[in-house]
């Protein structure tokens, strides 16, 4: 190794970046503080270490630093990976669904396993914009521990805190610009929060989720993608009080005793955007990744998508009236298509044909009906058109009207 940093806070270059890892006690505790020109791009208080785990139960969050060294142009940061014997639980689960105790005793030693982490300068050109920075990566070895997934925590605010920060993530359950400060509540997982539901706590990239994080401010603009399309799955949080936002990327590959994770890249740019420049700026971005992701795959390109109107109402769905605002505004615009609530038998068009059925008649008012729990217009019945909607007939007289 041609080089070593021996304690905290001792400078690391690549490229244009420069790290500042936190050794303690001969543990790497975090990769710290990271600036690019000079420019910090997160806060240090908090941590930046990944945690893997392997399938019975070996979990690895504690690494013990070996150095650093040079390898072409790349800087590798040598640990060994230790397991928590103290960990109860392992991933596999028995036929009720439960998970499985771990097979070894709490006192016993802990595993063993090679752990590098590895940066490499990066530059690119975006829409006429010049970034510079770097990628990074993970190396897993082990002559008999397999692992299946590890989980990249990190912290990304530029500036190096959240004075000044707002991220451009497109996404269905939140606003697709958003200032994030300290008293901020803020997660990509948001249905837990409106309904304590939790479907989709970690989207998946290139999916519902963008394969790339952006963030602007005072300071710049923070972009950040990977290499190649593969299983990952992010959620993006900060809780009030907070001086970060958590970005766990949730690597996900075929179990393997040797592991390269999907190279991210983390790039800045000095200039400063405004809310419109921003949101150009996220298109191009994701029009780049997609042609990469087709790249990838031999996709033709994609055409220009269609325009597309939504009305949702959920409840009392009436074909003859529901949506004639929405089709005149469509009808305005010039949009392609109106998406409109499901058409089929559901649970609330049963809820429905259950209260018409029952209004006036005696009984109706019998508590056993408040007791059943009815689902919504998602929980499909039949696929046949519901017909307190207005049955086929109601549903071909709206498609003329449109």
């Amino acid at each position: 190794m041609d080089a070593k940093i021996g304690g905290s806070g001792e400078a690391l270059s690549v490229g244009d970046a420069v790290l500042r890892p936190v050794v303690r006690d001969g543990h790497l505790w975090s990769l710290g503080d990271v600036r690019v020109r000079g420019v910090p791009l997160r806060n240090p208080a908090a941590r930046f270490l990944p945690w893997f785990d392997t399938y019975e139960g070996d979990t690895f969050r504690r690494f013990e630093f070996r150095g650093v060294s040079r390898r072409g142009g790349e800087l590798v940061v040598h640990t060994q990976a230790l397991s928590d014997p103290d960990a109860m639980f392992r991933e596999r689960r028995d036929t009720s669904g439960d998970p499985c105790f771990r097979d070894a005793s709490w006192d016993a030693p802990p595993q063993r396993a090679e752990f590098r982490i590895v940066f490499a300068p990066a530059a690119a050109e975006i829409d006429g914009r010049a970034f510079t920075g770097f990628k990074y990566w993970f190396e897993y070895e082990s002559a008999r521990l397999p692992i299946h997934r590890l989980l990249d925590r990190q912290t990304w605010e530029i500036g190096g805190n959240l004075d000044d920060v707002t991220l451009c993530l497109r996404h269905w359950l939140i606003p697709p610009r958003q200032r994030v400060r300290r008293g901020t509540e803020y997660s990509t997982a948001l249905l837990v929060k409106q309904f304590g539901a939790m479907p989709g706590n970690m989207w998946s990239r290139w999916t519902v989720l963008p394969p790339f994080d952006m963030q602007y401010g005072a300071a710049g603009v923070l972009l950040a993608w990977f290499d190649r399309v593969s299983l990952i799955r992010t959620t993006v949080e900060s809780q009030r009080g907070e001086d970060a936002i958590r970005i766990l990327d949730l690597h996900l590959f075929e179990q393997a005793a040797r592991v390269c994770t999907n190279p991210k890249t983390v790039l800045w740019c000095p200039d400063r955007l405004d809310d419109v420049d921003a949101l150009n700026l996220w298109t191009r971005v994701q029009d780049q990744e997609q042609e990469k992701a087709c790249r990838q795959f031999g996709m033709a390109t994609e055409e220009p998508p269609a325009v597309v109107l939504a009305h949702n109402a959920w409840v009392n769905v009436r074909f003859d009236r529901t949506y004639e605002r929405v089709i005149d505004v469509a009808g305005e615009f010039g949009a392609d298509y109106v998406f409109i609530d499901s058409v089929w038998e559901s649970q609330q068009a049963f809820r429905e044909r259950l209260e018409a059925d029952l209004d006036g008649q005696a009984g109706a008012r019998d508590p056993i009906y408040r007791k059943f729990r009815h689902l919504n217009m998602c929980c499909t019945l039949d696929y046949e058109v519901a017909q307190i909607y207005g049955g086929e007939a109601g549903l071909k007289a709206l498609c003329a009207r449109a």
